[in-house]
């Protein structure tokens, strides 16, 4: 997550729809834990029914262990595979440009096969799969005549957008809080993602077209009129005595204290020895908001 004081930032694991992005699981991943592939496997489909979908991901899940725990729960799985986590024989080295050819099962990988593809003179792209998409192998009609690639990595490319669909989703709507406090972040990033899942079922159930982002301000609406109720009538001698006081003053004039020990201002969190008359820490940059804030909040 971004705006973290950490270098490495909070991270959250999840499980998404590649159609939509709809977020069908997800956990918290814990810096003291250490966790392993087929471990964030194992808790990310732990609530999940182990038939009626496949799993997409990236070379970083794709380890032999985690890909043997997918064969023996039932899973088909099709992803990236780095070249140094499996034995590749010999005789599969040396492809031309453009030349592609699968691995069957043997005996480093019994449960599932391995699709290569020499996309450059040197790039190399391998994909496993539990499901064998070699139909017929004299004829090669694994291979997508269109683009010449294996369909395992069409395949690939095709589903592998849930995560970054939701992502894109969220970043239009990011919450601009200015707080150091991690949980806070995390809070509003989940509620981020559960308006991501409310706006993908509300998308389903009816034909009116609402953008993402509006769809979040009619929620925001709604959450206000129920639950943020004000009074029409307003006690308005005090507000106006206190515009009255303060409006025809300027900055230069009005009165601000000197401390002898530096504090943080309350805006723009730096240090300061300067604080407002009424006993707000602010510095003098910040006083002119200070300032506004205060009116606004006696007109309220």
């Amino acid at each position: 997550m971004p705006q973290k004081p950490h270098k490495y930032g909070t991270l959250i694991r999840c499980a998404c729809c590649s159609r939509t992005g709809y977020c069908v699981s997800l956990f918290l991943h814990q810096g003291n834990i250490s966790y392993t592939c087929e471990g964030i496997f194992e808790r990310l489909l732990k609530h999940l029914p182990r038939k009626h979908f496949k799993l997409i991901s990236d070379n970083y899940y794709s380890t032999m262990k985690s890909i043997e725990f997918l064969a023996d729960a039932g899973i088909p799985y099709v992803g990236t595979i780095r070249s140094n986590r499996f034995n590749e024989p010999k005789k599969n080295m040396i492809l031309d440009v453009g030349e592609c050819q699968q691995i069957a099962k043997n005996q480093y990988h019994k449960n599932f096969y391995i699709s290569v593809f020499q996309a450059k003179k040197a790039k190399k792209v391998y994909v496993a799969h539990t499901f064998n998409f070699v139909a017929n192998w004299k004829f090669q009609k694994w291979i997508d005549p269109n683009s010449n690639k294996p369909l395992a990595i069409q395949y690939y490319n095709y589903y592998t957008r849930g995560v970054d669909h939701m992502d894109q989703m969220i970043e239009k709507t990011r919450w601009m809080h200015r707080t150091t406090r991690w949980p806070v972040k995390v809070f509003f990033h989940c509620l981020s993602m559960m308006l991501h899942n409310a706006f993908v079922l509300w998308g389903l159930e009816t034909q009116q077209k609402l953008s993402f982002v509006e769809f979040c301000f009619d929620i925001a609406r709604e959450l206000k009129q129920e639950n943020f109720k004000t009074d029409n009538v307003h006690n308005t001698g005090l507000h106006r005595s206190f515009i009255q006081k303060h409006e025809s003053l300027k900055l230069q004039q009005i009165q601000v204290f000197t401390n002898q020990q530096r504090t943080t201002c309350q805006y723009c969190q730096k240090r300061t020895r300067v604080s407002c008359k009424c006993g707000e820490k602010v510095c003098r940059r910040c006083f002119s908001r200070h300032l506004v804030d205060t009116v606004s909040n006696m007109l309220e």
